[in-house]
């Protein structure tokens, strides 16, 4: 008597993609404490208590990096956490970006030599 073959191995399912969900929304915050920066700083209060925003940005978009790159890795919400780590990785160019066109539009618009 034989036995029926074995089905072929499959590729491991994906796991929940709440690892992704997390990243997505840490890069969501990160980018949100870029432009809260950038707002803050420059246009309402150069020197006061809202300057410590990027305080705030900085782990979390490290925590969005890594968090990320293990749902890529792991399959869990890959979508998500592709989407996350870039939003992550983009905002510190955003906010300079920002940073330098205030700078720019603010020369042109008042300085008069």
């Amino acid at each position: 008597m034989t036995l029926p073959p074995l089905p072929a191995p499959s590729a491991p399912a994906p796991g929940s993609p709440r690892l992704g969900r997390v990243a997505l929304w840490l890069g969501v915050a990160t980018v949100a404490c870029a432009i809260l920066m950038t707002v803050f700083s420059l246009v309402i209060s150069p020197r006061g208590i809202l300057a410590g925003i990027p305080m705030l940005g900085v782990p979390l978009g490290v925590a969005a990096v890594v968090v990320g790159v293990i749902a890529i890795i792991q399959r869990r919400g890959r979508r998500q956490g592709i989407i996350g780590l870039v939003l992550a990785i983009a905002a510190g160019p955003a906010a300079w970006l920002l940073a330098a066109v205030y700078v720019f539009v603010s020369l042109a618009l008042f300085y008069r030599p």
